[in-house]
């Protein structure tokens, strides 16, 4: 019998293979439906389900399965599972965790104030979390739309994206920051308040100094980076050194291209040199395979002459043989008649 990961796993790959081709026979599913409804834990099956905040109507739809095998599910057995499921699931640790990482209030929990309350405040945190995180990043407020976390209520989650926002605002908005901005060649996102702006703006300006020269105007250029164009006017040096950079990037792009160019011209010539000898080989072979061929022929002719020569002496032999054999019983014939001619004139 199979594991019941393996049946799982198997049961879905087949009913996937149905759906997709529907012309292709699916005979297999059936076995391997009434082997899954065989080894069903159903107390296992609803306390599964319940983890995953599945009513209880999910029952229903293995019950429509098993049936057509004449399978019966025992669905007290079902309700167990799944209700201790549900006091797993629906606990103020799950909420808060749920709500926190941006996940779904199931439905199923939605009896439990417990885990409402702590869903909630999750939730509010995930919010906060955001706004917090977007403005360390040096994002706007206007990112509140691109957040990870459930719209509950939507002017609450805007209420508490804005606090972690204004929070982390004041950790991005220093000198330090901006020095740390500027010398990355960042533009700067002008969204730190009036009193907090200055002291950022002087910590970008020193470092945006720092960016701004030759050598990271030439390390941009020579990489083909595209220019981030943040250095004020008064700051060419950047410009500079990024185009000679642009100009030896395209001097090494060209000088790639040639020797891409001279790689694939060798190894044109060498296939052509392969093509040749490949033809050399097959003609030396074929001319030697005719030579043999008349080696062989005339070994052939040789041996056939020599055969009908054999032939022709033994048939002389034969034909000596023979004629020494009359002549010897002619002569025996010859002897007897003398000697009874001799026998009677006696």
């Amino acid at each position: 019998m199979l594991s019941k990961k393996k049946l799982n796993n198997t049961f879905i790959t087949w009913v996937v293979l149905c759906l997709v081709f529907p012309l292709v026979g699916c005979v297999t599913t059936s076995r391997v439906q009434k082997d899954y409804c065989n080894s069903l834990n159903i107390h296992k099956k609803g306390y599964e389900d319940a983890l995953k905040g599945r009513s209880l109507k999910s029952f229903n739809k293995i019950v429509n399965m098993c049936t057509q095998y004449e399978i019966t599910l025992n669905q007290e057995e079902y309700t167990k599972g799944w209700e201790k499921g549900l006091k797993v699931l629906c606990t103020s640790k799950s909420g808060y965790e749920r709500g926190l990482k941006g996940e779904s209030n199931p439905s199923t929990c939605q009896k439990f104030t417990q885990f409402t309350k702590a869903y909630t405040k999750g939730n509010k945190k995930c919010w906060y979390d955001e706004g917090h995180t977007d403005a360390i990043n040096g994002w706007s407020s206007s990112h509140f739309s691109q957040a990870q976390c459930v719209v509950l209520l939507k002017d609450q989650n805007q209420k508490e994206y804005n606090k972690g926002w204004n929070i982390g605002l004041k950790i991005f908005c220093t000198s330090a920051k901006g020095h740390e901005w500027g010398l990355a060649g960042r533009k700067n996102p002008n969204i730190c308040p009036k009193l907090s702006a200055v002291k950022f703006k002087e910590g970008w300006n020193k470092g945006i100094k720092g960016f701004c020269t030759y050598s990271k105007g030439y390390e941009f250029g020579v990489k083909g980076d595209k220019n981030p164009n943040v250095c004020p006017d008064s700051m060419a040096d950047f410009t500079k050194g990024y185009i000679s950079g642009v100009q030896q990037y395209e001097a090494n792009k060209r000088h790639q291209e040639r020797l891409e160019l001279e790689r694939r011209r060798v190894h044109v010539e060498q296939e052509r040199a392969r093509v040749e000898q490949v033809q050399r080989q097959q003609l030396i072979d074929l001319e030697a395979q005719r030579v043999e061929d008349e080696r062989r022929k005339r070994q052939e002719r040789i041996r056939r002459r020599a055969e009908r020569s054999r032939q022709k002496r033994w048939e002389a032999q034969r034909r000596i043989e023979r004629w020494q054999r009359e002549d010897r019983r002619r002569e025996n014939r010859r002897r007897m008649k003398e000697n009874r001619r001799r026998d009677f004139y006696r």
